[in-house]
């Protein structure tokens, strides 16, 4: 596995330019998972969805989007939860999101408009962080 950067607090966007040690869910077969290590960075292309489970009480993960991308819909579905979360991320913004015990969550991210400036986005946690498709 490739080592990965991440952490809440080491992230900066300058990986958006430099994608090299990071994490492309797009690696990982339909249905398959992997817990990545922490710090660990992951870029997720838009209208993809994936699955991510804590590892640890008391994590949240960040989804980032670099200074130029369009803005982004964000949905967060907990299985424990009749609403799903939603939270609309702007360029250079990030979304924090806090598990609610062990639940896992899917999240799905569309753009809000014809966007052709944004592919990926990027993720990461405060502590190892189990993610899947």
């Amino acid at each position: 596995m490739r080592t990965i950067l991440l952490g809440l607090m080491l992230i900066s966007t300058s990986v958006f330019a430099d994608e090299e040690g990071v994490f492309d869910i797009l690696q990982l077969p339909e249905g398959a998972s992997v817990t990545l290590p922490s710090p660990a960075t992951t870029l997720v292309p838009i209208s993809t969805s994936y699955r991510l489970n804590p590892t640890d009480k008391a994590q949240v993960f960040r989804i980032s989007s670099p200074p130029s991308a369009c803005a982004v819909k964000i949905e967060f579905y907990d299985k424990t939860s009749d609403e799903v979360k939603v939270a609309t991320l702007k360029g250079g913004e990030n979304v924090i999101y806090r598990f609610e015990r062990f639940n896992g969550v899917r999240v799905h991210a569309s753009p809000l408009s014809k966007c052709t400036t944004l592919t990926k986005l990027v993720l990461d946690s405060n502590r190892p962080l189990e993610i899947g498709m």
